[in-house]
């Protein structure tokens, strides 16, 4: 804005004072009303994204279902876990509104830099074909970070259901297959449908969105267009195009290999004739289409439905989906008709069957509506790697994903006896085929977790239960291992597992059910219900008649998201400040191990962090009100604040003195004068090392011994007085050098143990060492591998006097791999050895 005014009436202006007043007033005012109003936004934006905690990389969900494999199975939940998911610690913290129906599932990637600022981001899609961006992090509902709307009426709207003669979605069908996110590239491919040209036009278009701003990328968006050859339903001439008004994106975008992929249903069965299942690649750098396929070119429908389940990708590139209902012709091979089929495409060049599996009473399906590809598959890493599926039936079946079984025609079958023949699980050549209604029927797919407790299979059926089935040599077993309590009408639901890694007490078993309401469920037992939105509907319920057929929760870094008709809502741990009431012992050297008690700590450490000053201490056990730490190094000496920190709250503090880290006494007397051989025992049975041997060799008290680089100093006590670690876990301070060097030997025979350095940064290393018998077992050994002999004395002391069994020190190094800036500290010794005991008498480094 460029404002002139007038300083004086000589000036030229034609305003009189009075005027010129009026006019600076009225600019002050505008300005005013500005400032009143970009500030609150201003605030609404800077309130609370920068200060949430920034959630590891890998908690992202990308993609439908997590991965390629499609297993619903977030690996990186380090927060959530079986004891604190309860109606006491978790519910709803935010309900976010959107414009629009919420069918797709919400992705979610961290540390995404958005108006100067990063945040965790969740991101939503709507049947009003709405995009938003909102802070995953915030704790109410705060102005999105970016809203997009693909709308403009009256000139480009959503299509309506009654446009399409499909209520499947009602009212508007907009955008539906879940977006997927390019996270090297920070790009969300997103298909939208609009109707366009006063409602003639129903258009697609695949959108690159940036993801820092909402805004298309250059080159996008790309009207969706296709054709192939083929005599099926529609063609022309022998070409098959794509119709844009009978064709629905329900499938969730694939992207791999640097291409997008989408899958394509239909509106309904309307059309049943014509219209097809599609699959067609965009270059996800130059968004032109590279690769196009038609599942019944020569005949019909053959959907992919999915239940909105994503295409399924394999580590070799190749490409699963099911079909639904439609044309399957046995005659042509290799086959270009595929309806009721799994099929398994090539990405290599282009679109290539490579091999498919379609049931043996196919007919029956297609001729019955019940279709296979309601649902979808998922890709299970057992040997060799299987899909697991079911449809309408509920039956479920097992394919080996590198050799399907094609088609086995049945001669019994025919369309009378669908019901009795068609019921047959022998015929088809797969892995394994469990029986009609083993499950509900299926508007969706199974989901996959490889537990401590074993592999399990997870389906909810239409009015079925949620159920599990534990994989026992890549076979299913014919019941359920466990169920939830509850069950769920048509559709049924689609679960998603959290946990951390496959360790016990973390795997949860999400689902929202068809009657609108979220639970929780052990993965590991279905039985035991850990928590669900009804039981404090005031507080953590979905707003009433919102519920998205089809719906999947989004599990990412201590949240859950759930899309509905009108909100996205988010569900986590209600922040609680752990408390620390002790900190026993509460004065000791770096290296020291300290417990702290207090409360609320949680069940699992995950990202929380004991803190000691800035400095981060390794944990060595966690609790909900106990946690075992070491005093980190580097540390100076003198009080220190100790305090927890668990889900970015911070617990009040205790005080810990760091004393200085001193030598610790010797515990073992091992020398003796061989005038007085009793006054020592470096055995436990009373036999030791000669002074006067020693002697004969060099070693005295105090003297220095050069060896393979490193001088060491001999013990200073006399004999007869304690010389030498027996290891029990004692701190030794030691410094310089990256090469850690001992002097020592093992009594009863060779013993190992496992020795741990300290750095200056605070971190540690471990390392096993073995020390040879002192005698050698008596002359009848030879050293332990690394050990070499640094002196060789003729005889030892017993208690009764000399004897003439050589007694031997051996040295010993270990090189370290020492962190960049950072120095040795100390060295712990072992607390438990074995066969032997390992004695020390000097350290050293080079």
């Amino acid at each position: 804005m460029y404002v002139q005014f007038a300083t004086s009436e000589g000036s030229g202006s034609s305003l009189s004072s009075h005027a010129r007043t009026r006019v600076t007033f009225r600019f002050i005012l505008l300005v005013l009303i500005v400032l009143a109003l970009l500030i609150p936004l201003a605030a609404v934006h800077a309130a609370g994204p920068q200060q949430a905690p920034l959630a590891p990389a890998n908690t992202a969900v990308t993609t439908y279902k997590n991965d390629l494999s499609r297993t619903g199975h977030q690996l990186n939940e380090t927060i959530l876990n079986t004891s604190n998911v309860n109606m006491n610690q978790f519910g709803k913290r935010v309900e976010y509104h959107v414009d629009g129906q919420v069918y797709a599932q919400p992705l979610y990637m961290p540390n995404v830099t958005i108006g100067g600022a990063t945040h965790n981001v969740v991101f939503v899609a709507t049947e009003h074909d709405q995009l938003y961006a909102f802070n995953a992090d915030a704790t109410s509902a705060v102005a999105p970070l970016w809203h997009r709307t693909f709308v403009h009426t009256p000139i480009v709207s959503t299509v309506s259901s009654s446009s399409v003669s499909c209520n499947n979605i009602s009212p508007e069908y907009g955008i539906t297959g879940t977006p997927v996110i390019d996270p090297s590239t920070n790009t969300l491919f997103v298909v939208v449908n609009t109707l366009e040209n006063s409602g003639t036009s129903n258009i697609y278009r695949l959108h690159a969105i940036d993801l820092t701003t909402g805004n298309d990328k250059p080159g996008s968006p790309r009207v969706i267009s296709a054709s192939v050859h083929g005599s099926g339903g529609g063609s022309v001439n022998g070409t098959i195009t794509f119709n844009s008004t009978l064709q629905m994106n329900r499938p969730g975008l694939l992207l791999l290999n640097g291409v997008v992929y989408i899958g394509w249903g239909s509106h309904c069965d309307n059309h049943l004739s014509t219209y097809h299942g599609w699959v067609m690649g965009y270059s996800a750098s130059t968004y032109q289409q590279v690769v196009v396929y038609n599942t019944t070119r020569n005949g019909y429908a053959g959907a992919i439905w999915e239940g909105g389940q994503g295409l399924v990708a394999d580590s070799n590139g190749a490409i699963y989906f099911m079909t639904g209902n439609g044309k399957f012709d046995t005659r042509v091979s290799p086959a270009v008709d595929l309806g009721d089929s799994f099929v398994k495409l090539s990405s290599q060049n282009s679109l290539k069957v490579l091999d498919y599996f379609t049931p043996f009473n196919q007919s029956c399906l297609d001729s019955g509506d019940v279709d296979l590809g309601s649902g979808g598959p998922v890709l299970i890493p057992t040997s060799p790697q299987e899909l697991v599926g079911a449809g309408k039936q509920g039956r479920i079946y097992v394919v080996n994903k590198d050799s399907m079984g094609g088609y086995t025609a049945d001669p019994n079958l025919n369309s009378s006896n669908c019901g009795t023949e068609g019921a047959r699980t022998n015929v088809d050549h797969i892995l394994q085929e469990l029986p009609n209604k083993t499950v509900g029927g299926v508007w969706g797919s199974p989901s996959y977790w490889n537990s401590s407790a074993g592999q399990f299979v997870y389906f909810v059926g239409s009015g079925d239960h949620a159920k599990a089935f534990k994989l026992s040599n890549g076979l299913l077993p014919h019941t359920a291992t466990s169920q939830s309590p509850e069950s769920w009408g048509y559709p049924g639901g689609d679960v998603v597992i959290s946990s951390n890694g496959s360790t016990p007490g973390t795997g949860i078993a999400w689902n929202i059910g068809s009657n609108g309401v979220l639970y929780a469920y052990d993965a590991t037992n279905l039985g035991r219900e850990l928590y669900n939105t009804s039981q404090n509907s005031g507080r953590d319920g979905l707003p009433s008649g919102s519920y998205s057929k089809f719906s999947v929760p989004t599990v990412a870094n201590g949240e859950v998201f759930v899309g509905t008709h009108s909100t996205l809502d988010i569900f986590g741990l209600f922040k609680t400040t752990p408390t620390l009431s002790s900190v026993i012992p509460n004065a000791g050297p770096v290296g020291t191990s300290v417990t702290l008690s207090g409360n609320a700590f949680g069940a699992t450490q995950g990202s929380s962090t004991v803190n000691f000053g800035n400095a981060t201490a390794n944990v060595t056990s966690w609790s909900n009100t106990s946690i075992v730490a070491t005093v980190p190094s580097g540390l100076p000496t003198g009080p220190i604040n100790v305090t927890v920190t668990v889900g970015g709250q911070t617990s009040n503090s205790q005080t810990f003195n760091v004393t200085t880290l001193s030598t610790p006494a010797y515990n073992n007397t091992g020398t003796s004068d061989d005038s007085n051989p009793t006054a020592a025992s470096f055995d436990g049975h009373g036999n030791s090392y000669s002074a006067q041997a020693l002697q004969g060799v060099g070693i005295t008290p105090g003297s220095t011994i050069p060896f393979n680089g490193v001088t060491f100093t001999w013990p200073t006590p006399a004999s007869g007085q304690p010389n030498n670690w027996q290891a029990n876990g004692q701190v030794i301070p030691v410094s310089g050098g990256g090469t850690l060097a001992f002097l020592g030997a093992s009594a009863n025979g060779a013993s190992t143990g496992t020795f741990t350095v300290h750095y200056s940064g605070g971190g540690t290393q471990t390392f096993n060492l073995t020390f040879s018998d002192w005698t050698l077992g008596g002359g009848t050994l030879s050293p332990s591998p690394g050990n070499q002999i640094v002196v060789t004395m003729p005889y030892r002391n017993t208690p009764t006097g000399k004897q003439t069994h050589k007694s031997y020190v051996f040295y010993i190094q270990v090189t370290l791999t020492v962190p960049s800036g950072q120095t040795i500290q100390s060295v712990q010794l072992p607390t438990t050895e074995s066969p032997g005991q390992i004695h020390i008498f000097a350290i050293g480094t080079k």
